[in-house]
């Protein structure tokens, strides 16, 4: 009665026949995988991933440092509508220092590709919420509630942004953690 989370890529089994045994509320990542991924041989969204989207199987970004996303193939499910319902990160020591950096950068890097600044907070707050019921009562703030939040500081200027291939994309825009407060206190 809980859901799985599946890790998807260079893996024996076709994304098709591990969709098939997916369930509502289980959790496909890294989303844009560019081997065994969501699209088909000429770049569109396989019509399997959408029936399993459709069913309620949830899309997560999954941003590591080993093959699990490239621009490319994030751009083309962006451009057919196909966008994550949670954004996370394989943050790991190695992924400190490069690619992934911190949760912001890689927010910043769907700011890049079009997805709409409230969209992309949503991935990390309400729709993370209501992917794992365990958040639920930790992501509100609703009056009485233990505070958790994470003030952004959406900073101007040229950021460069790599993914997992070594692809780099310029931006003007890039979202920075100015501040967290966590079970109500001011963290440093």
């Amino acid at each position: 009665q809980i859901p799985v989370m599946i890790h998807v890529g260079d893996t024996f089994t076709p994304l098709p026949e591990l969709l098939a045994m997916l369930r509502p509320g289980d959790i496909v990542t890294p989303l844009y995988a560019p081997v065994n991924g969501i699209l088909d041989d000429t770049g569109r969204v396989l019509p399997q991933v959408r029936e399993a989207r459709a069913r309620g199987v949830r899309f997560d970004l999954g941003h590591g440092l080993n093959e699990h996303w490239r621009w490319d193939v994030a751009e083309r499910a962006l451009d057919q509508g196909f966008a994550p319902d949670t954004l996370s990160s394989d943050l790991n020591v190695p992924g400190r220092t490069q690619q992934v950096f911190d949760l912001p950068n890689v927010l910043s890097k769907l700011l890049l590709l079009g997805m709409p600044l409230a969209d992309v907070l949503a991935c990390v707050t309400s729709r993370a919420a209501r992917t794992f019921r365990e958040l639920e009562a930790l992501c509100t703030l609703r009056v009485g509630a233990v505070a958790d939040v994470t003030v952004l500081e959406m900073a101007e200027g040229t950021f460069e942004f790599v993914d997992n291939y070594r692809g780099t994309r310029s931006g003007s825009r890039r979202l920075v953690a100015r501040a967290v407060v966590f079970g109500g206190r001011l963290v440093a």
